[in-house]
């Protein structure tokens, strides 16, 4: 669905771990109620790509405010349209997933995904939800001209940030949000956007 001239350099390994952090683990035990456990933001592994699917189809759909008061969750071309949306999207190997140690469980994800200056200008969708989201999306990039204003041909943006609820209040999304520095710099992205 999504076409980009970009493509990963060979010479940055996949998956990586770009970054790792302590917070709080789900388990209250300790003097002060809270033990802390590591976590890693690392590329989302090719055989996880329909578990992150899963998980942004059921907690960022609900939980994103646009695309929850527009009904995205519950609208079967609209779901069928983002999973092939995110799954072209995990093909770049951009997209970052937080894991907890010790556990294989997803805690949040960022389903990055560069722009080129070259990329096809239209994507077409049958759900009307998705249409008017992406013309949102698209002219609000459009009305900043990204590639006139900071002279880049690529750059690193996203379609979908996501926390599992019982993870949240952990700042796991801003760590997902850090973890575009390291990736930035090791692929030679000069410039990260994103919309919130």
């Amino acid at each position: 669905m999504m076409s980009s001239s970009w493509t990963r350099p060979p010479s940055v390994d996949y998956p990586r771990v770009w970054l790792t952090f302590e917070a709080r683990d789900l388990e209250e035990t300790g003097n002060d109620g809270h033990r802390t456990v590591k976590y890693r933001v690392q590329d989302l592994p090719e055989d996880r790509v329909d578990d992150a699917i899963a998980h942004m189809q059921t907690h960022f759909l609900r939980g994103e405010p646009m695309c929850s008061i527009v009904g995205l969750f519950k609208d079967p071309v609209a779901l069928a349209e983002f999973a092939e949306l995110w799954r072209s999207i995990a093909a770049q190997r951009c997209a970052v997933v937080c894991f907890r140690e010790g556990s294989d469980e997803i805690v949040g994800l960022n389903m990055l995904t560069v722009v080129s200056k070259n990329d096809p200008k239209e994507q077409m969708f049958k759900s009307d939800g998705l249409k008017l989201m992406y013309d949102c999306y698209v002219g609000l990039l459009k009305q900043s001209d990204i590639f006139g204003r900071y002279g880049v041909d690529h750059y690193l943006s996203a379609w979908g940030l996501s926390v599992h609820p019982k993870y949240r209040g952990r700042g796991v999304a801003t760590e997902l949000l850090r973890a575009r520095i390291p990736l930035c710099r090791a692929m030679g992205l000069r410039l990260t956007v994103t919309l919130f």
